[in-house]
């Protein structure tokens, strides 16, 4: 029969506070109780539970609730000894009390040998106050072991390599990371000093800088280059802190690849950014999530006309024209970019000289780690000269248009002509019939002439360099037959950039529509414009109403004229990135204007 103690509430007393279960077993009911009775009375927190039998006793242990067991030595079947033998097997450690009146030091020796943790005899109400302050004792003990076990195997089990040192340096404890750290066995380094981790030449540095900072609370934390037992080099980042005690505990990780790794990082970074930098094709623009400039690449440079400490720091916006800039294009541009990843556009922008040029333009948002936000990628190419390209590809196709149109009527008009009048002088060779033919063969020389002209003229000019307008001037004139007519240049008339042999066409065909038209007494003045130049002559002038005609193909007020002069002009200009203004000159003749095309700016 067993005796259940039931389950008494917890109390403050024995085992720190926590509740302390003890079995207890004695073949004997009435000891049992009187047992159960003092302990529980003796020690607050203690509940007994009492069984008849060491059988029963090791059904009720193999669940693991018990803190302590006490026996009685003399019970049929299996006495107290085959019982701690029993027990011993399942737990050498739990706290083990003979607690019996029959013992003799013959029992008292063999229960030790067996392992028991103490015996006491029953000698009246005293025994039960001693056994009830044994099993306090043992079972603090018992549970101060288990913890320092568990915090032992945590060390032993944990990445970070640990030790600790006595007051004289020497090491007590090291786990088995921090010797395999340093490529030794745990008992190799346990009692020899911990200056057996370092090069002789760094050792001083140790006791000169790292020991003295050290605080007496909290601890000290760092990079340290150790040496291993084959004397290779290991960089560790190195935590020390003093124990209550003096000693002092020592927490190492090795950063050598997490080093090699940053340092990996940090060379890829560094190619990285001067391949950006070194881009001069693209503009290549760091912007935070306000939009503020944070990079500025040689390609941004070379496009924009900004020196780095120019722009840096500088809202996007101050690239965007004033009128898109006032209207908040930018910020509109940064929210599209932000809800949709990216935006992209061919629009103007605007460079530190305040001029205008056409660019591609894409805006990308870039994400941190987490995949949140943290600013953007703007990525500009500049496509002026692409554009250039598309209107001078444009002008091309409508001087196909104009060519065809040329070829089919303005040639067909003479040579007709030319034809008929062949056959009438191969019918009568005495008629004029001859000379009409030449007439129409030479109208046809010109206009082939004019068209070969006009298509050479309308290429982009690819080469530059600086011509002295007043030369240049004065040579086309020498070219022009007219004695009566006269060039006036002005003093102050600059230098300009440009193809010498177009130039000297397009004054060539300037100065003879001015004869042509305002006769050949006529005064040609050649002056400065806004940049560029002006011809004007004293002539009639023409009409407001007839000047969008001037530049049309074979528009001319001059029987037989070709009416492609002006229209070379303007395909000179054009080719030079040059816009012609007509106006009315100082003497009311014609003034033809040579300025940059904002347009292409």
């Amino acid at each position: 029969m067993s005796v259940e103690s039931g389950h008494a509430p917890t109390r403050a007393g024995g085992g720190g506070g926590r509740e302390i279960r003890v079995l207890h077993v004695d073949d004997d009911a009435e000891v049992l109780d009187l047992t159960k009775t003092w302990l529980e009375r003796e020690c607050d927190g203690l509940v007994v539970q009492s069984v008849e039998s060491a059988t029963e006793a090791l059904t009720l242990l193999a669940d693991g609730s018990v803190d302590c067991i006490v026996s009685d030595f003399a019970m049929p079947i299996m006495d107290g000894l085959a019982f701690l033998q029993a027990v011993r097997e399942l737990d050498s450690d739990i706290p083990f009390i003979l607690f019996t009146g029959k013992g003799t030091e013959e029992v008292a020796s063999d229960a030790i040998s067996a392992g028991v943790t103490d015996y006491v005899q029953k000698r009246g109400g005293e025994s039960y106050a001693l056994l009830a302050k044994h099993i306090e004792q043992f079972v603090d003990k018992h549970r101060t072991e288990e913890t320092v076990q568990q915090r032992l195997q945590a060390l032993e089990t944990a990445r970070e390599g640990i030790s600790i040192l006595d007051t004289d340096g020497t090491f007590i404890y090291v786990n088995a990371a921090y010797a395999d750290l340093f490529g030794y066995a745990p008992e190799e380094l346990v009692g020899r000093h911990w200056e057996v981790i370092y090069a002789p030449e760094d050792v001083q540095a140790v006791y000169d800088e790292i020991i003295p900072a050290i605080p007496p609370v909290g601890r000290w934390t760092g990079e340290t280059i150790h040496r291993r037992k084959d004397g290779s080099p290991v960089l560790t980042s190195h935590a020390l802190s003093y124990a209550d005690d003096g000693t002092m505990v020592c927490v190492v990780r090795d950063i050598t690849t997490e080093k090699d790794v940053l340092r990996q990082l940090a060379d890829e970074r560094e190619r990285f950014e001067l391949l950006i930098a070194s881009i001069t094709e693209y503009g290549i623009i760091g912007l935070d999530l306000d939009g503020y400039i944070t990079s500025w690449n040689t390609g941004s440079e070379r496009i924009d006309g900004y020196e780095p400490d120019e722009i840096l720091g500088k809202h996007v916006s101050a690239l965007y024209t004033p009128e898109d800039a006032d209207a908040g294009l930018a910020e509109v541009h940064l929210e599209r970019a932000l809800s949709e990843g990216q935006f992209h556009e061919e629009g103007r922008r605007v460079e530190k000289s305040g001029a205008q040029f056409w660019v591609d333009f894409t805006l990308t948002t870039v994400e941190d780690e987490t995949g949140s936000p943290r600013g953007f990628v703007c990525v500009l190419r500049d496509m002026t000269s692409r554009m250039e390209r598309e209107r001078q590809l444009q002008r091309r196709v409508e001087k196909l248009g104009q060519f065809a149109s040329v070829l089919s009527h303005d040639l067909r008009n003479p040579l007709a002509t030319a034809k008929v009048s062949l056959d009438l002088a191969q019918k009568d060779p005495t008629g004029d019939y001859l000379e009409r033919t030449e007439r129409a063969l030479d109208r046809i020389d010109s206009l082939i002439e004019s068209l070969l002209m006009l298509a050479r003229e309308g290429e982009t000019v690819q080469a530059f360099e600086r011509v002295r307008l007043t030369e240049l001037a004065e040579r086309a004139w020498d070219v022009v037959d007219a004695p009566d007519a006269q060039l006036v240049v002005d003093d102050d008339i600059d230098d300009i950039e440009g193809d010498p042999e177009r130039l000297q066409t397009l004054f060539e065909n300037l100065f003879r529509n001015a004869i042509q038209y305002a006769g050949r007494g006529v005064t040609v003045r050649v002056g400065t414009e806004d940049g560029g130049f002006f011809v004007e002559d004293d002539g009639p002038g023409i009409p407001v109403s007839e000047r969008e005609r001037l530049f049309e193909y074979g528009y001319s007020t001059i029987e037989g004229g070709t009416g492609f002069g002006l229209n070379i002009v303007e395909s000179i200009a054009i080719a030079h990135g040059w816009d012609v203004q007509l106006s009315t000159g100082d003497s009311g003749g014609l003034r033809l204007a040579f300025v940059p095309d904002a347009s292409t700016e």
